[in-house]
C-alpha cells in the first residue's frame, strides 16, 4: 500500500515535470535561432536527464538509452516504417498536402544540401522528441500504464505542437511517424529503432515529395 502510493507520488511529480518542461519550451522567450536551440535542449533534454539520474535516481538505458531487444527493434522497426509509408501516400494522394507542404528549395536541387538538411537540422529536432516524447514521457509511464502511455506520448506531443503553434502541413511526416515510433520503443525497449523510424521515414517522405513535384 505504502508503495503504491510512494509510486503513485512519484509519477504525479514526473507528470508535474514533464508539462513544466514543455510549458517552458513553448513560452520561454528567446530572441533569435540559438537562443531557440539553447531552450529546447535545456528543457527537452538536459533537464529530463539531471531528473532521471538526481531525482529518480534511475539509469538512463531504462529510458530508452540502451540497445534493447535488436530482434524485436528491427521488426517493429521496419513494419512501423512500411506502414507509416502506406499512410503517407494516402495522405499525398488524397489531401491538400501535396499543395501546402514546403520543402527549401535548395534542397530540391541541391543533393548535399540535402542530407545536410534532413541529417542535422531535422535530425536534431527528431532526436529530442525521440528523447523526451518516446523516453522520458513514455517510459516513465509503461509500467503502470503499459500500452496507453504509448498513446498518451503521441496525444502530448499533439498538444505540444499546438500549444507552440507548430501543427500544420510542416510536421504531418514526423506526426505520422510519432505513434509507430513509439510502438517500436515500447516493444525494444529501445530509442535506437524508434529514431531510426522517424528519421528515415522523414527523410524518404521528403525524397518522394521532391521526386513527385519534377
Amino acid at each position: 500500500m505504502k508503495k503504491d502510493l510512494f509510486q503513485n507520488k512519484k509519477l504525479i511529480t514526473t507528470g508535474g515535470v514533464i508539462i513544466l518542461c514543455l510549458v517552458l519550451v513553448a513560452f520561454f522567450p528567446r530572441k533569435d535561432v540559438f537562443q531557440g536551440i539553447i531552450v529546447n535542449l535545456t528543457f527537452l533534454l538536459i533537464i529530463p536527464i539531471l531528473y532521471i539520474k538526481i531525482i529518480l535516481k534511475k539509469k538512463l538505458g531504462n529510458f530508452g538509452l540502451q540497445t534493447g531487444d535488436k530482434k524485436k527493434g528491427i521488426i517493429w522497426a521496419v513494419l512501423s516504417l512500411v506502414v507509416s509509408l502506406l499512410i503517407f501516400y494516402i495522405i499525398y494522394n488524397y489531401t491538400s498536402f501535396s499543395e501546402y507542404y514546403r520543402l527549401p528549395q535548395r534542397i530540391m536541387t541541391d543533393f548535399w544540401f540535402f542530407i545536410f538538411f534532413e541529417v542535422l537540422l531535422i535530425g536534431s529536432i527528431t532526436v529530442l522528441y525521440e528523447f523526451f516524447f518516446r523516453g522520458f514521457v513514455m517510459f516513465n509511464f509503461t509500467e503502470k500504464f503499459g500500452y496507453w502511455a504509448v498513446i498518451a506520448q503521441f496525444l502530448l506531443f499533439i498538444l505540444f505542437l499546438l500549444a507552440t503553434g507548430n501543427l500544420g502541413w510542416s510536421i504531418i511526416p514526423i506526426i505520422i511517424s510519432a505513434p509507430f515510433a513509439g510502438i517500436t520503443a515500447y516493444k525494444s525497449r529501445s530509442l535506437i529503432y524508434s529514431l531510426g523510424v522517424s528519421l528515415f521515414f522523414v527523410i524518404i517522405s521528403d525524397a518522394l515529395v521532391i521526386g513527385l513535384s519534377r
